[in-house]
């Protein structure tokens, strides 16, 4: 018999004793764990991530069986998004971004959208880009300055952006399709 590839009724969520606001790699000073809850099991809370300082933004895949995460193996690494089994193992390194990577969703397509940060202080500025499940073919759907993150994936398959321009001014929400166009 195989494996379950998910435990029913179970819930993904992070953990953190600290969560700082402003930029988003910087929300977890002290840690945070990805776990699962699984309500009638022989251990109903169970981490997941053992092995990261910190993991942000998990998300299910449409049919229940992995997790998409962001994770920061050190405290001082850089944020790359992650996948795993839902029900635990081994996590795949789906990312290699020069700078911090987060808040990742699937795409109905096997591919993945997720938000890509740049810069530090005043001239910090993210984009976000679309790639393949493997993290293969990455590319910015979003140019410009500012601030462009992932919001979440609609029903319809199109994406939800928000950005916030040079500044802090202007937060503005976008819909547009996984190849940018259709803003």
């Amino acid at each position: 018999m195989a494996p379950p590839t998910h435990v029913h009724g179970a819930i993904a969520f992070v953990r953190a004793s600290v969560v700082a606001a402003g930029d988003l790699a910087q929300r977890f000073p002290q840690g945070s764990q990805l776990m699962r809850m699984a309500p009638g099991t022989q251990q109903a809370v169970v981490v997941l991530t053992p092995e990261f300082f910190a993991v942000a933004d998990p998300q299910v895949s449409f049919d229940g069986s992995k997790l998409l995460f962001a994770g920061q193996k050190q405290r001082d690494s850089i944020w790359q998004i992650w996948e795993m089994p839902a029900v635990g193992g081994a996590a795949r390194q789906v990312t290699h971004c020069a700078g911090d990577c987060v808040r990742a969703v699937y795409l109905s397509a096997k591919e993945i959208a997720y938000t890509s940060l740049r810069g530090v202080g005043a001239a910090r500025a993210s984009d976000v880009y679309v790639s393949a499940e493997s993290g293969a073919d990455a590319h910015a759907i979003t140019f410009g300055p500012g601030m462009f993150e992932v919001e979440t994936a609609l029903r319809s398959g199109r994406l939800l952006l928000s950005a916030t321009g040079v500044g802090g001014h202007a937060h503005v929400l976008y819909v547009v399709d996984p190849d940018g166009s259709g803003l």
